[in-house]
């Protein structure tokens, strides 16, 4: 064999081998794109796993609140009718206002009561005014001060009624807007009056909310 002969049966044999790489290059790249695909689906969905299907996110409404323990919307709301206050009237779903005037004396009576739906409807605050528009006199203040110790004889953990009763009597005539408190039980009593303003509507009124927050 001469070398020109030599030289093109070399030439042949590369073209022969890089004809035989290319194809097989193009026979694996199939094989790679699904693989990128595959393992990319999976990491791009975080998904709602954790959260059971059909239950509700959390919401402020549901997070827990400082109600006084023992205590219940029902117990309020029956006193509240042996006074004669018709039904609540406001919407929100957490709250009971009612008013009524005590056709005795013309005392003008209202409440306003915070409770916890999500917690068998527990008392979580509550307030209980009494107001006249004329002045003060032994009426009014018989008036109100019936009605302060019957809203405060609502049951709950540690409740004395007794105790807030005597403690009503004692401070009703010289309590101030600065207000005067009482802990008994699960319960902080706050006692509030202007009888000795001048020049304003006569009005006492309590608020009860849990002790200690």
């Amino acid at each position: 064999m001469n070398r020109k002969t030599f030289s093109a049966c070399v030439l042949m044999i590369i073209l022969a081998l890089t004809i035989v790489s290319c194809k097989a290059s193009v026979t694996e790249s199939p094989t790679a794109s699904p693989a990128i695909t595959a393992s990319a689906s999976p990491s791009a969905a975080p998904s709602d796993s954790t959260v059971p299907s059909g239950s509700p996110a959390p919401s402020v409404s549901d997070a827990a609140v400082p109600y006084i323990a023992g205590s219940n919307l029902k117990d309020v709301t029956s006193i509240l009718e042996q006074s004669g206050f018709p039904e609540n009237t406001t919407p929100n779903p957490s709250e009971y206002v009612s008013n009524t005037t005590d056709t005795k004396t013309g005392t003008d009576l209202s409440c306003d009561v915070y409770f916890a739906a999500q917690d068998n409807n527990a008392v979580i605050s509550a307030s209980f005014t009494a107001q006249s528009s004329a002045p003060a006199n032994a009426d009014f203040l018989a008036a109100a001060q019936g009605y302060l110790i019957s809203c405060s004889a609502m049951p709950y953990q540690g409740a004395d009624a007794a105790s807030v009763k005597t403690w009503i009597e004692a401070n009703i005539k010289s309590a101030t807007l600065t207000g005067t408190t009482k802990t008994v039980g699960d319960a902080l009593f706050t006692l509030y009056g202007n009888l000795n303003e001048a020049g304003v509507a006569p009005a006492v009124w309590i608020e009860i909310s849990k002790a200690g927050t």
